[in-house]
């Protein structure tokens, strides 16, 4: 069974999924070895993790998909890829989609936002 349709058993079960954040190879084998039958793929964890930036859409999709594919590659349980807002329109949806079954995602969340997000930041002057 491939990790589509392991997500897809785990939904049909009607229990709650509990789904740890990861946001490298590291962190979801901890996930998957501490019993965990699913996890997320945090966009904040990666964004955090690989650009020390809170999640204000500047990862792109390139950027988590590689996460995702390292995930995945060291992992055997599903994971549930943050796609934030599917980085554009529709056809950029269709593209998105691919590129995450491609990387390995098990499915993915989509946010209910424009893109780009509206983010407001205060620099400070001391």
């Amino acid at each position: 069974m491939n990790k589509p349709q392991k997500f897809k058993e785990l939904l049909r079960n009607k229990e709650i999924i509990v789904m740890p954040g990861a946001f490298d190879g590291m962190s979801a084998r901890l996930v998957e070895e501490t019993g965990f039958k699913a996890m997320l793929a945090t966009g904040a964890g990666i964004s955090n993790s690989q650009l020390g930036w809170a999640d204000v859409g500047l990862t792109t999709m390139t950027e988590v998909c590689q996460q995702v594919t390292k995930m995945a590659d060291v992992t055997t349980i599903p994971i549930l890829a943050d796609a934030d807002t599917g980085y554009g329109n529709a056809i950029n949806l269709i593209r998105t989609v691919r590129e995450f079954e491609r990387a390995g995602a098990g499915g993915i969340q989509l946010e209910d936002q424009v893109s780009p997000k509206n983010v407001v930041i205060f620099l400070v002057n001391k």
